[in-house]
């Protein structure tokens, strides 16, 4: 955004043909649109940091699963890079207590999970944790503004698929306005419509997969974690079906 050259910051709320609100989930931009929010808690929090790694990560995103506890690191900075974004998903009780760790006993914790797959690592921010809750807006539209991202819809970041759906609002949305009428302003609220019935369908499965996923991983014991080995591994090996979820997950 800062080579765009019509955008401009400003420093309260200004007036505009179609304001499009995509500031998270408990910003305050839905406040006075008539908006109703559902919201169906996870039993977990998420905790999310950046760390260093002493070995490359090669671009690869690893997942770990550890009694409902989801673990993942995903890389950052180019294959040779050595940043990881983490992204941890514990019972509430247990991610305060990790939240309340020093950096370097959190950064054991992390360790005895992740073995040295990745190296040694190490935090390079601070760490942040939030509620896990499944969440989606009643209406995204109305006349003159349009909800996107994590201010129409929330799911479990155990698939990663959080930025993604915002990301696919955004195009859906730059698509439905740049094919509009002529006549039509880009604060129409039948144009507008178009993007929410497009985006709330594929929004709603990717939120049935990930909260199915989150359900299924929060079984204890032996018969469910080899239900799951079983599954998982016979979707790695599917061919066509992975590759159509893949792509599908990715927007393309």
């Amino acid at each position: 955004m800062r080579f765009q050259p019509q955008i401009e910051t400003v420093s309260e709320p200004a007036s505009a043909a179609l304001t499009v609100v995509c500031e998270g989930r408990r910003g305050i931009g839905r406040e006075g649109l008539d908006v109703a929010w559902t919201i169906s808690p996870y039993p977990q929090d998420a905790i999310a940091a950046r760390l260093e790694s002493t070995l490359p990560h090669c671009g690869v995103a690893r997942q770990w699963f550890s009694g409902g506890d989801v673990l993942a690191l995903l890389p950052m900075g180019g294959d040779d890079g050595h940043a990881l974004a983490l992204v941890w998903s514990l019972a509430t009780e247990r991610a305060r207590q990790r939240l309340a760790l020093t950096d370097e006993a959190f950064c054991a914790e992390l360790q005895s999970l992740c073995g040295q797959q990745t190296g040694a690592l190490r935090l390079s921010s601070e760490r942040v944790g939030w509620p896990l809750a499944l969440c989606q807006a009643g209406r995204w539209v109305g006349p003159g503004w349009a909800l996107a991202g994590d201010a129409a819809h929330t799911v479990h970041p155990l698939a990663g698929q959080g930025l993604n759906l915002g990301l696919a609002d955004a195009a859906c949305l730059a698509k439905v306005l740049g094919e509009r009428e002529y006549w039509r302003t880009p604060g129409d609220e039948k144009l507008l419509r178009r993007y929410e019935r497009a985006r709330k369908a594929d929004t709603a499965a990717i939120a049935a997969v990930t909260d199915g996923l989150q359900g299924l991983f929060a079984q204890p014991g032996h018969v469910w974690q080899m239900l799951r080995n079983r599954g998982m591994n016979s979707f790695a090996r599917s061919g066509p079906i992975k590759t159509w979820l893949t792509r599908r997950a990715a927007g393309l």
